[in-house]
């Protein structure tokens, strides 16, 4: 069984590093559009390279984005994926015609792929129609995102004659010139910005954190000594607490602490003492997203008197408290967000969108940790010395709701042995 654990440790280790670099194929291709923050005495700690910071239009919504340089007190940005600019670039001409002689006009956007098993030279079901060269047409609409086609990003047009409704990509149509263009670079040139305090991003964002947290586990476990056995579970549907701490914003330490306190109850007819958790870390965030940390954890265990019951003084089972403090070597890391597969599809192209995955910003985290007991009491004649190994998979949803389900590979060892698990799960509320 030990060997299953530390094999199931090592297999999600390796997991963890391929998932650093979580990415699908760029669907679109992005032009950066660049705006500039004054950088103030009152904002500077705030603003460096590859910091994302939030932005407000004026008139307008807010924006996260990312700075890109620092020159002469002015902060580069890209603003070309904020919803304001999407929406003021989505603006097309209304009028144009066809630049091939009897050129496609296709049922739906296609992809390359698509295009590959429907020769051009033939109809086909997606294929409603052709058109000669020069025959004027109304454009009703396009993509929100650029798509592979003929070898090049492009977007794809909704068109409409007297005859039909369907779609073309850009390279076959010729707009007529009209102030479409004039209107967006005069609106763009018009947009003012401000930096602006939001709320911690994310779980490893620098300032102030705290949580409320509510818990529920399960946990089983058997304790032998001299051929007897004892199995017991232990369950606690009320188990409450928080965590909170702060990150620094220039050197990234991470400073942590928490404390729980449960109600349990046994599958034998015994009187279960509540439990306690309290403990705390310190670490930091390095550039590649993981968090290294060193932590102490003090814990209340039960056991129970299977020294007795082995020797026949007794076949009564009573409970035997434990406190041990453990040090812990804890690595943690944001896998990926929702706001991240969205960017990938390229979904944030589409107006509101990115607001959307912005306000949602579900991320998801895997937490390992290693225990050893530094510190050991026990009502037995000698105290309990092993490991824990803690594996946390949380997510986070609107940014102040933590989910999290976990679970806990125990061994202790002393005058008998006890070994099993522990599997939790946890809801969380942030107030700062």
């Amino acid at each position: 069984m030990n060997n299953n654990k530390f094999h199931l440790i090592i297999l999600l280790i390796i997991t963890l590093i391929p998932l650093n670099s979580f990415a699908l194929l760029e669907y679109e291709e992005k032009t950066p559009l660049w705006a500039f923050i004054e950088i103030t005495d009152e904002n500077a700690y705030k603003i460096e390279p590859g910091r994302e910071v939030t932005i407000q239009f004026e008139g307008a919504g807010k924006c996260v984005v990312e700075v890109s340089r620092i020159q002469d007190k002015l902060a580069l940005i890209d603003i070309s994926d904020c919803d304001t600019v999407i929406e003021i670039q989505s603006l097309i001409p209304k009028r144009g015609h066809l630049k091939k002689s009897y050129s496609q006009i296709w049922y739906r956007p296609i992809t390359e792929q698509e295009k590959a098993h429907f020769p051009l030279d033939k109809d086909s079901p997606l294929i409603i129609g052709r058109l000669p060269v020069d025959s004027r047409i109304k454009i009703l609409g396009r993509t929100n995102y650029k798509q592979v086609f003929n070898q090049k990003f492009q977007h794809w047009y909704q068109i409409k004659t007297p005859r039909l409704i369907g779609w073309v990509p850009e390279e076959d149509l010729v707009f007529v010139k009209d102030n479409t263009q004039a209107k967006i670079e005069r609106k763009i040139k018009m947009l003012k910005v401000k930096l602006v305090n939001v709320k911690r991003k994310d779980k490893f964002s620098p300032g102030l954190f705290g949580f409320g947290k509510y818990k529920l586990f399960l946990s089983s476990f058997d304790e032998k000594q001299a051929g007897e056995k004892i199995s017991f579970d232990h369950t606690s549907l009320l188990t409450l607490g928080g965590e909170g701490g702060i990150i620094t914003e220039k050197r990234k330490i991470y400073y942590g602490a928490f404390a729980y306190f449960s109600l349990n109850d046994s599958n034998h007819d015994v009187s279960t003492p509540f439990t306690y958790n309290v403990g705390g870390s310190i670490g930091k965030i390095l550039d590649s997203g993981f968090v290294p940390q060193l932590g102490l954890e003090f814990e209340s265990f039960l056991s129970y008197n299977i020294d007795d019951i082995s020797a026949g003084t007794t076949t009564t089972k009573d409970i035997r408290k434990n406190s041990l403090l453990w040090a812990s070597l804890i690595i943690e890391k944001k896998i990926f967000s929702l706001e991240q597969v969205a960017r990938a599809f390229g979904l944030t192209r589409i107006p509101y969108s990115k607001t959307f995955f912005k306000i949602v910003d579900q991320s998801f985290y895997l937490k390992i940790a290693a225990s050893y007991p530094i510190i050991r009491q026990s009502e037995n004649l000698n105290a309990f010395k092993g490991t824990k190994f803690h594996i946390e998979a949380s997510s986070r949803l609107f940014r102040d709701i933590d989910l999290a389900a976990y679970i806990d590979f125990i061994n202790l060892k002393s005058d008998s042995e006890v070994s099993g698990q522990r599997f939790g799960v946890s809801l969380g509320f942030a107030f700062l």
